[in-house]
């Protein structure tokens, strides 16, 4: 979709059209959900606050103004939608007392060593420049291919791989991991 597809749908949309506020919103799903991704716990969060952003937005599309510019003020609404949302309560698994039992032991030295890693991998996603981590978010996060996220953000894909390449490189320096050689 381009600029000038954008800019009519968006007039489209403060006119109260669904069908062209459905569109937008399809077209930014993929950097939306990126970002959800990264601002959430799990996948259920990310999805409610999606949804949050997408009421939101249905709510104030008539103070978005420039069409270059509805990417940010739709990933502004999330960030923001984000913050003021409370924790959602994780519910615990019903198990049978004998499955409970049952390999306990080693369910709780396999999470704490994902928890460690996972723990692990957050703090080095902070310390990474915010176009590094929207990077990894969409390839990671939304599942995109390089060429998705190319046409997402209107760049070339090749300038896409290479940022991505960049970004793993700086992560996997941040969290002390050398790249095997390939042969």
């Amino acid at each position: 979709m381009d600029e000038t597809e954008v800019a009519r749908l968006l007039v489209a949309a403060q006119r109260r059209d669904h069908d062209a506020f459905i569109a937008l919103m399809e077209f930014y799903r993929p950097r939306l959900w990126a970002r959800a991704l990264s601002c959430s716990r799990d996948r259920f969060s990310a999805e409610d606050l999606l949804q949050e952003t997408y009421l939101r937005a249905y709510r104030n599309i008539h103070q978005a103004r420039d069409s270059r510019a509805l990417g940010n003020w739709l990933l502004t609404i999330l960030q923001n939608a984000g913050t003021r949302q409370p924790p959602a309560a994780v519910p615990a698994p019903e198990l049978e007392a004998d499955e409970a039992r049952a390999g306990a032991c080693e369910a709780l030295q396999e999470a704490s060593t994902w928890g460690e890693q996972r723990h692990e991998l957050q703090q080095a996603l902070t310390q990474l420049p915010p176009q590094d981590r929207e990077m990894l978010s969409l390839r990671f996060g939304a599942g995109l291919r390089a060429e998705d996220i190319a046409a997402q953000l209107q760049e070339r894909s090749g300038t896409i791989r290479m940022r991505l390449c960049r970004a793993l490189n700086r992560l996997r320096s941040l969290m002390g991991v050398k790249r095997a050689s390939v042969r």
